[in-house]
């Protein structure tokens, strides 16, 4: 009794969402709870939006089979909190530090559905490659293997393997290695490599996947090279030490066109989709115009920007379903009332009226040091609305439905 007139009081105050995850009843945070099998839960996500069904996949560590498990968020405000399956990148298979999902996928003589690219398998009875396993809706989960292109070759042991994918119905896969970037066409499993004109020895440390083609970073040069849908090299942008770590795609600022947001070693740059349209000259690397620079904030139950790791993950989603997107940020590094890398993800509004102001920031009231939230993020489509879902390599992955941006007819039980 003294805990539910404890949390009204608060509520009455003022106080933010974020504060009461830890509420069994209606919650605004849902945290999905981990199998015993998936360690470093949180470390990677991925979601699809088929067959009616809203799924999301918590993939573990990275460069070892730490395996992935699978969850369906529904269509309203009850998500399932445990595994539909926990069989994602099991034994034998290696975890991608990111992971990719495909609404739809052809597999080897058939088109499938609600489909996770997840991990590199040396061997398998579906072969060697990027495994795929698909959850369609009352059937047995089907795997299968996209080859690699020839002459790459790994240690997926020893190098990062990365995945992803845009959100057409029948989308996209990009995947980078050891160096190399290649994708695999929509309804394609025949890859083919993606190379810059000029070589950049970080090349493939992040991508992304672009309406109309691809993305992909090379930090250590501070460059970020942009291809078309055939894989051709249209441009090669540049920026400030460290850009290009982290990539996203989506639309921002409601012009319809898809923007791209870039992280370097301290900003998120967000970049106008009709602007890099313009570009067509891949043989050198030139700075283009932000539509806004990001920057970490500090709030009163968050400290610590200088290691927070702004920008280690990002994410594009229209949470208010206005017709253009917000940006998430995720920070995996902030303190969370004194816990040290409890992490946040911090949302701002790049089309309002003070684009670069923090709009809300995101965290878990039960916070631990080390949870670090906001290593990976997603956004799970709903018919309505977008969710953000946020991931911390320490183990948790959490659902947040509420924002002070949701009008009040979208808000729910969850909201009030």
């Amino acid at each position: 009794m003294h805990r539910r007139i404890a949390v009204v009081a608060l509520l009455l105050s003022g106080c933010s969402w974020s504060r009461f995850d830890d509420v069994q009843d209606d919650a605004p945070v849902v945290l999905l709870n981990a199998p015993g099998n998936v360690h470093g839960f949180g470390a990677s996500l991925a979601t699809v939006s088929a067959e009616g069904r809203v799924l999301v996949l918590v993939g573990g560590a990275a460069r070892g089979a730490n395996g992935a498990a699978l969850f369906s968020l529904g269509d309203g405000q009850s998500p399932a909190t445990d595994s539909l399956d926990a069989a994602h990148c099991g034994q034998g298979c290696f975890m991608a530090k990111s992971i990719a999902g495909l609404s739809g996928a052809q597999a080897p003589a058939s088109q499938r559905s609600s489909c996770f690219a997840t991990g590199y398998t040396p061997s398998s009875i579906s072969g060697t490659g990027i495994l795929v396993r698909c959850d369609e809706e009352a059937a047995t989960p089907f795997e299968y293997t996209l080859a690699l292109p020839a002459g790459v070759s790994f240690d997926p042991a020893e190098d990062d393997l990365r995945l992803a994918s845009d959100a057409s119905p029948l989308p996209a896969l990009i995947a980078s290695a050891a160096g190399h970037a290649w994708f695999y066409a929509p309804g394609s499993l025949t890859p083919a490599e993606l190379t810059p004109t000029t070589s950049d020895a970080s090349f493939g440390a992040a991508i992304a996947a672009r309406a109309g083609g691809f993305a992909v970073g090379a930090p250590e040069q501070a460059h970020v090279w942009l291809f078309d849908a055939t894989g051709a090299a249209s441009a090669c942008l540049s920026g400030p030490v460290g850009f290009g770590r982290t990539l996203a795609a989506g639309r921002v600022d409601g012009d319809g066109s898809e923007d791209l947001v870039v992280a370097d070693g301290e900003q998120v740059h967000v970049i106008s989709g009709a602007v890099l349209a313009q570009l067509t000259d891949p043989s050198s690397c030139v700075p283009v115009q932000d539509l806004v620079t990001l920057a970490c904030r500090s709030t009163a139950d968050l400290q610590g920007c200088g290691g927070s790791d702004f920008g280690a993950a990002l994410a594009v989603g229209d949470i208010d379903g206005d017709g253009d997107g917000e940006v998430f940020v995720g920070a995996p590094g902030m303190s969370v009332r004194g816990e040290g890398s409890g992490g946040a993800v911090l949302t701002f509004d790049a089309e309002g009226q003070y684009p670069e102001r923090l709009t809300e920031a995101r965290f878990i009231a039960s916070a631990e040091s080390s949870d670090r939230l906001g290593t990976s993020l997603v956004m799970a489509h709903q018919a309505d609305r977008d969710l953000l879902v946020a991931g911390g390599s320490g183990g948790k992955a959490a659902v947040f439905y509420c924002s002070k941006l949701l009008p009040a007819a979208k808000r729910g039980s969850r909201c009030k």
